[in-house]
């Protein structure tokens, strides 16, 4: 009795009311929609199954769902009473064009009559790829080169932080046409995306900020940031390629620089050191292109200390619960490899 009284007050009913004895399936969100995917590319996203009935079942999908643009990862699966699970769905385009298919989930319980996904996306063409083995820049590599990315002085006020903020807030990130200027198409709508790591590349002779007498803390910056990927500081990679000792080619040291790095955990090459740079942009860039950490929950655990991880089917213990973003996050020392199977049981907060 107890049971059947803890679940009628999740569902927000009275007692007196009559559920039938069996498992429920709901389903959220009735509908995943890719957009635009490139041919060679593809997109996975999640769709939560949640048990709201009183007994144990088991949720599959149909047999004959075959289709060469999605392939459903993490079913067969047996629910508990209340329990829920991410259930990975991928989208791989086989050829250009809109691509739909009605996944349907089916279970062997009795009360319930399983449910239908909508799945839906869109194959583009991909970027331009150069074929070139070389480029023969004549020879005078040195002056051909700066003549054609000689872009003049506009100002010796030179600063990082708050054009990234700029970019990343709005006005800029909701519009397609950035207010004020004379170029189409030029604002920041569709950059963000939640499943996906923000790299901050900053190569300056001079830190940030240098002509502001009073700058505000990088902390603050960094504190905006954060709100920008909603929480998930992980997802958020620096290097910078600036002064980090006096030199002739440096107005200054990156003192700045050094403590956004420090508290985004980032990575910085010593600009004076220009004889290497080719090997300092790629040390920089290798630091930068990293695989996600973290992965979101698709509903607030009722008790986070009773999540049970799996990656590939095996148990995972090397994570933690972010609370904050209600995100699943992996140490370095721990990340699951691309492509890897990532499920989080749990049972779901009651709201």
């Amino acid at each position: 009795m107890a049971c059947v009284l803890v679940a009628a007050a999740c569902g927000g009913a009275s007692q007196s009311n009559v559920r039938p004895l069996g498992g429920i399936l709901t389903v959220a969100p009735a509908t995943l929609d890719f957009g635009d995917v490139a041919l060679g590319r593809e997109q996975t996203q999640r769709v939560v199954l949640r048990n709201t009935g009183l007994v144990s079942m088991t949720v599959g999908q149909l047999a004959q769902f075959a289709d060469p643009a999605f392939e459903v990862k993490g079913l067969p699966e047996t629910l508990g009473p209340g329990s829920a699970v991410d259930v990975a769905v991928r989208y791989r385009p086989p050829g250009l064009g809109t691509h739909e298919r009605m996944l349907q989930i089916v279970t062997d319980s009795p009360a319930s009559n399983g449910a239908d996904v909508d799945l839906r996306g869109h194959a583009v063409r991909g970027l331009a790829t150069l074929s070139c083995d070389s480029f023969d820049f004549g020879p005078d590599v040195r002056n051909v080169l700066f003549a054609n990315t000689n872009v003049g002085l506009c100002s010796y006020d030179e600063r990082f932080l708050d054009p990234v903020l700029a970019a990343l807030t709005d006005p800029l990130i909701s519009s397609t046409k950035a207010p004020g200027t004379p170029w189409p198409n030029d604002g920041n709508a569709g950059f963000l995306r939640d499943d996906a790591r923000l790299a901050l590349l900053a190569v300056s002779d001079a830190d940030d900020a240098n002509d502001v007498v009073s700058p505000a803390p990088v902390s603050d910056y960094v504190r905006r940031l954060v709100q920008v990927k909603k929480g998930a500081l992980d997802l958020i990679s620096f290097a910078g390629i600036v002064p980090l000792q006096s030199c002739k080619t440096a107005e200054g040291i990156g003192a700045r620089y050094m403590e956004i790095a420090r508290q985004l955990n980032g990575h910085l090459e010593d600009i004076c050191d220009l004889g290497n740079f080719g090997t300092l942009l790629e040390s920089s860039l290798g630091n930068l292109l990293l695989p996600l950490t973290s992965f979101p929950l698709s509903a607030l655990p009722k008790d986070p200390q009773s999540i049970a991880v799996t990656v590939n089917g095996a148990p995972a213990t090397q994570w933690t619960y972010d609370a904050g973003s209600n995100r699943i996050v992996f140490p370095a020392s721990a990340v699951p490899p691309p492509g890897a199977h990532i499920t989080a049981r749990y049972e779901p907060a009651c709201l």
